[in-house]
C-alpha cells in the first residue's frame, strides 16, 4: 500500500497548510526581532548539572561552542519528541497534532528571523537550512498525516459498522500504514537531525 494514497489527498494538504500557516503567524509576529528572549532553546550539560538557554537572536553562534552531545540533545532529540507528540495527538481528535505542527511551523520562521537579526543574510540563511530543511519539513509532514490518520481510524472504529468481510483486512492496512509513516518520519528527522548538526551547523554555519 503507496504511503500517499490519492483518496487521502486533503490529509496532506491539511498538512501542509497548517505547517505554513504557523510560518506565516511567525512572520506576522515580530517578536523574535523586538523580544529576542521569547524564543529560547534550553539544553542541559549533564558533567556540571546546569541547565543552559540558547537564546537564538541574542547569540546566534553560540551553538558553535557547544559539543556534538549538546548539539544532537538540542536539535535531534527535540525533533523526535516532537514527531512522538504529533503522531500520538491523534488519539485526541488530532487536536495535539494540530497544536504541534502550527508549532514546529511558528519555530521554523521564528529560526529565520533569528538568523536575520543575528547579521547572516538571506544567502547565508538558505545555505544553513537548504541541506537539511526539505527532509525535515517532510519528516514533520508525515508525522502529522499518521496522526490524523489515527484519528480517522479511531472514528471508523466507534462508528462505522463491520459491515463487510475485509473491515478487519481494511482496518489493518490503514494501521500498517500509519506505522509506515511514523516510521518514515522518524527516519526523516533523523537524518535531517544529523544533516543539521555535522553539515549546516559544523561545516557552514561555524567553519
Amino acid at each position: 500500500m503507496d504511503v500517499i494514497n490519492i483518496g487521502e489527498k486533503g490529509i496532506w494538504i491539511a498538512a501542509l497548510l497548517l505547517y505554513f500557516v504557523g510560518f506565516g503567524l511567525s512572520l506576522l509576529d515580530n517578536s523574535t526581532l523586538q523580544h529576542p528572549t521569547t524564543l529560547r532553546w534550553k539544553y542541559i550539560d549533564l558533567k556540571l548539572n546546569r541547565e543552559y538557554y540558547f537564546i537564538i537572536t541574542y547569540d546566534f553562534f553560540k551553538i558553535c561552542r557547544m559539543d556534538d552531545y549538546s548539539k544532537i540533545k538540542l536539535i535531534l532529540i527535540n525533533n523526535l519528541e516532537s514527531v512522538v507528540l504529533t503522531v500520538m495527538g491523534g488519539v485526541a481528535l488530532s487536536i495535539p497534532t494540530v497544536v504541534s505542527t502550527l508549532y514546529n511551523g511558528y519555530l521554523f520562521g521564528s529560526f529565520i528571523g533569528g538568523a536575520l537579526a543575528s547579521g547572516l543574510s538571506l544567502i547565508e540563511i538558505i545555505k544553513l537550512t537548504v541541506f537539511h530543511g526539505f527532509i525535515e519539513i517532510a519528516g514533520f509532514l508525515m508525522a502529522t498525516v499518521a496522526g490524523m490518520r489515527i484519528s480517522l481510524l479511531l472514528k471508523d472504529l466507534l462508528i462505522s459498522l463491520p459491515e463487510d468481510q475485509d473491515f478487519s483486512k481494511k482496518m489493518r492496512l490503514k494501521i500498517i500504514s500509519i506505522m509506515k509513516l511514523f516510521l518514515y518520519s522518524l527516519i526523516f528527522i533523523t537524518i535531517a537531525g544529523l544533516i543539521e548538526v555535522y553539515i549546516s551547523i559544523d561545516l557552514i554555519l561555524c567553519g
